[in-house]
């Protein structure tokens, strides 16, 4: 069965779609833990606690925004789409440059989106960003969002 959630505490935002087994197993104890953080602490401190979570555990390396919230607001269609999403999230959590890895990563966590095809053909998908000047690559496995394309970007997410 299917789940949507999405919770909002000061700067901290959780949203989910998705399996609701997996809700439970792996959201429960973020949402456990806003909860009592709440009882205690007030908003303030649950935010800063579930930030702390966040930069822990989560894929987004402590974004405010998810991979899968990118690619919703992108309207996602392909390898591409989801690379330019997981990018822009990598780029907004203070990575001016990215790894093949960590775009993988950032990429795998958008899981209503992803495709493991994707990993397979992600040579072809950087040399499109590439080509069309959304990436810029910087040698070896290493890339960059373009300045044209992070500030188009910013434009969407503003």
């Amino acid at each position: 069965m299917s789940c949507s959630l999405r919770i909002k505490c000061g700067d901290v935002e959780v949203e989910y779609s998705g399996e609701e087994g997996f809700a439970e197993k792996h959201l429960k104890p973020l949402i456990d833990s806003l909860a009592k953080s709440l009882e205690q602490d007030g908003p303030a401190g649950a935010a800063k606690k579930t930030t702390d979570h966040k930069q822990n555990k989560g894929a987004s390396h402590g974004s405010a925004i998810t991979t899968s919230t990118a690619a919703t607001t992108l309207a996602a269609k392909s390898g591409s789409d989801l690379a330019l999403a997981a990018a822009f999230v990598l780029h907004s959590g203070g990575k001016d440059e990215f790894t093949r890895n960590e775009l993988i990563d950032e990429m795998r966590a958008a899981k209503s989106y992803f495709n493991v095809n994707y990993v397979k053909n992600l040579s072809n998908i950087l040399k499109t960003l590439v080509k069309q000047g959304n990436f810029l690559h910087q040698g070896g496995d290493d890339y960059a969002l373009s300045v044209n394309c992070r500030a188009d970007l910013d434009k969407k997410f503003a």
